[in-house]
């Protein structure tokens, strides 16, 4: 069988060299019919089957995914020690497609063979590959308790960077990273995310920020994973624009590398907190322009950055309160009327986008900036009579904001309903013509 899928290969070869413009188009239905024919037809199926997998590194390295169907051959996969001769030979796919398909091939064994794909071999194997970080936690996912404990002890071992923030631990999970935070710090690719398996462990928490504090690449390291993710590229220019932001917000607020932290991830944005500044990183936002405002947190900058075709938003404000006083609807609602008081309708009304000042509601930097709305990205400001102190509710995601007479709002693609907000305030102004009429 092998014979045949080698002339096979050597006469797919021929005919692509000998035809400029097929160069790229791989005739790969020859690849199904005799895949069919030796290894689900033929009388010697057994005996092509048992060929086929002591010679997974031939196989491998001939084809790709689109010549993969034989992984859902029983009598491929029933074979002995398919499991730990398929993690011996996953280095041999083939490399002019892409490695990352090797996920795509071992989710679809996964379903096939529960309990059975991720043993520990295979997990080794898998991790000697240095697959990206996003490819083991599509993997890590689709493993049972015992293979995701295997799973972090091996990678422990070998430190191979995986960001585990992407994922839902277990307490026994999370307990190991926090039992090993410096060892996982070491090799991790966002050690940032860290914190949250030792936040309540005072000494290990110490530990990790002294490690920090003495390791400013790692900081960039977790920007550079946390965008990636969000904005799935993350050009070295605008790593490099984000890396002098950084270090000017540092001077700024005269803080040490461990109090910069993840806050949370927007939609759009990866949110960073560097001391008092909220630093938001992410792909286009859903409305860029709209009229500046006294009910949005002050943001000191503004910008919108295109980076080999790739458009990033970079935006700086102060930090404000939106996790330890809960919101109500009551305090929503009102914040709503006076944003339409001024003429502006926002749209995204979630308790989540809202928080308390810290501060008056100012810009505060060590110089003077060119806070111009235009500067900023925004139309002319509205409400300028209006000022916000400490402890009132604010806009902290500020995404939404349309004129009243913005004939696009409609056409907005929201998954909540301001339209409650909207009604009730239209009915307090008819309440409030009808009773001066009176």
């Amino acid at each position: 069988m092998l014979e045949k899928l080698q002339k096979l290969v050597e006469l797919e070869n021929r005919r692509l060299e000998s035809n400029y413009y097929s160069t790229h188009l791989v005739d790969y239905s020859n690849f199904h019919i005799m895949f069919e024919e030796e290894l689900l037809k033929s009388p010697d199926k057994e005996k092509n089957a048992k060929e086929f997998v002591d010679n997974l590194d031939i196989v491998l390295s001939y084809t790709s995914l689109n010549a993969m169907e034989w992984i859902q051959y029983d009598i491929v996969t029933k074979q002995s020690d398919f499991v730990n001769k398929l993690a011996d030979n996953l280095k041999f796919y083939n490399r002019n497609e892409s490695l990352k398909e090797v996920v795509f091939i071992l989710i679809h064994l996964s379903r096939k063979l529960r309990n059975r794909l991720f043993n520990n071999y295979m997990i080794e194997k898998l991790l000697e590959l240095k697959l990206p970080s996003q490819s083991y936690i599509a993997l890590f996912k689709r493993m049972n308790n015992d293979e995701r404990y295997s799973f972090l002890k091996m990678d422990l071992a070998l430190k191979v960077p995986v960001d585990y923030s992407q994922v839902d631990l277990s307490k026994k999970e999370e307990k190991f990273i926090s039992d090993n935070i410096i060892t996982f710090a070491s090799f991790s690719n966002n050690v940032l995310s860290l914190r949250k398996y030792v936040h309540n462990k005072k000494a290990y928490l110490m530990s990790l920020n002294d490690y920090i504090n003495s390791n400013y690449k790692c900081v960039l390291d977790s920007l550079v994973s946390e965008i990636t993710y969000k904005c799935r590229k993350c050009p070295e220019l605008f790593m490099e624009v984000i890396d002098l932001l950084i270090r000017d917000i540092i001077l700024n607020e005269e803080c040490n590398l461990s109090y910069i932290s993840i806050s949370s991830n927007g939609f759009f944005s990866v949110v960073v907190r560097v001391g008092n500044k909220i630093l938001k990183i992410g792909k286009s936002r859903m409305k860029y322009k709209f009229n500046n405002n006294p009910y949005i947190v002050k943001p000191l900058i503004r910008k919108n950055i295109e980076i080999d075709g790739t458009k990033f938003i970079i935006e700086v404000t102060e930090a404000a309160d939106n996790n330890t006083k809960p919101v109500t609807e009551e305090e929503l609602y009102s914040l709503y009327r006076k944003i339409r008081d001024i003429g502006l309708i926002w749209t995204d009304i979630k308790k989540e986008n809202v928080g308390y000042l810290l501060k008056d509601n100012l810009v505060y930097w060590n110089k003077p900036l060119a806070s111009t709305d235009d500067a900023l990205g925004l139309d002319s400001y509205r409400g300028k009579d209006i000022f916000l102190k400490k402890g009132e509710l604010v806009v902290i995601d500020a995404d939404c904001f349309y004129d009243e007479n913005d004939v696009n709002i409609y056409g907005t693609n929201i998954e909540y309903d301001w339209h409650d907000f909207e009604r009730k305030y239209q009915n307090e102004r008819k309440r409030f013509v009808k009773k001066r009429k009176l």
